[in-house]
């Protein structure tokens, strides 16, 4: 399992259709491959979490650097971890306000790669995302369907 968080300035100010269509994009597209997240939105600026298979959210990974409505991208988290923090998510969402966003940008996202997977729960940066989230989740739109079952359901989890 693999986890990647990182942020990115807009190439334009994403109005609430523009935002609405890249979460339904993102969050099919996250479902085919077996990918959950977060997405924070703050004035132009993205702060995004991704977990996933390793085989699986490279590809979804690379469509992320090539998409052309942000640029600036700064990776502050890529490495294993031993499992999903946003496992009922495809794409969770909320606007931030900016003391907020910054914050959690400016948390210490540094990790050795020496650790366990394990101890990456204890990066600052990422208690800090994950206790956010548990305090200030009021959207439903975007949660995972059930996990299937059958052949297919391990792959899809």
């Amino acid at each position: 399992m693999r986890a990647i968080c990182y942020v990115s300035t807009a190439c334009w100010q994403l109005d609430d259709s523009e935002l609405e269509h890249l979460l339904q994009a993102a969050r099919t597209r996250n479902r085919e491959h077996g990918i959950t997240g977060l997405l924070l939105y703050c004035e132009g600026s993205f702060m995004q979490y991704l977990e996933g298979p390793k085989a699986d959210i490279a590809p979804v990974w690379d469509i992320i650097r090539a998409d052309e409505k942000h640029n600036h991208i700064i990776t502050l988290f890529d490495r294993t971890v031993p499992a999903r923090l946003y496992s009922d998510w495809t794409m969770a969402y909320r606007r931030t306000e900016p003391p907020d966003f910054a914050k959690l940008l400016n948390s210490d996202w540094a990790t050795s790669s020496e650790g366990t997977p394990e101890q990456c729960w204890f990066v600052p940066g990422v208690r800090m995302l994950r206790d956010f989230w548990e305090l200030n989740q009021t959207m439903p739109a975007g949660r995972a369907p059930p996990p299937a079952s059958g052949a297919g359901a391990a792959r899809r989890r």
